[in-house]
């Protein structure tokens, strides 16, 4: 059964790093993909946001079938669990890199530590949350802007010209 490949596919894209990276097959329907011109100067990096979305899809599969390469599954997922552990930034936060920045990182973060079997009592998870208390709105929001991806610090004041009061409903989602 195509399920039962999942895991295969998933522990194939496991790096050395212990994580997952994002993926991107060649298109073979059209004759040249533009992002062949970066060749070899484009670096894959790993990602929480990947790391969390193939942590919580080897969690659901091993739920589902909880034989089925059991015992690699579980190293994987161990593997996969310190990572996002050694990637938490010394604030308690996570960057996120496909979105606007901290929250979102935060979500991806504490999802993927709890879908990894991490308790919301864990040091990781209770710094998370300080974090994301600490910046917190006035108005129970949050709110930050792209600023914060390429200055890797929390855009504070990011959404005051567009949000209620400087949140926003993305972050605040988030």
């Amino acid at each position: 059964m195509l399920v039962f490949s999942a895991p295969d596919h998933l522990r194939l894209r496991e790096c050395v790093l212990q994580t997952f990276y994002s993926e991107e097959e060649e298109d073979t329907t059209i004759d040249s993909n533009p992002s062949e011109v970066f060749g070899d100067i484009m670096i894959d990096y790993s990602y929480v946001e990947c790391s969390m979305a193939s942590l919580t899809a080897l969690v659901a599969f091993r739920n589902h079938d909880p034989v089925h390469r059991a015992a690699e599954i579980l190293a994987s997922v161990e593997r996969g669990r310190g990572f996002l552990k050694r990637i938490q930034r010394e604030d308690g936060s996570w960057y996120g890199s496909w979105a606007c920045c901290f929250t979102y990182g935060c979500w991806f973060g504490i999802e993927g530590l709890m879908a990894a079997g991490e308790s919301d009592e864990s040091p990781c998870i209770n710094k998370c949350c300080a974090y994301l208390l600490g910046h917190q709105n006035s108005n129970g929001g949050w709110g930050e802007d792209f600023t914060s991806c390429y200055e890797k610090t929390y855009a504070p004041n990011g959404m005051q010209s567009y949000g209620d009061d400087g949140s926003g409903g993305v972050n605040t989602s988030w």
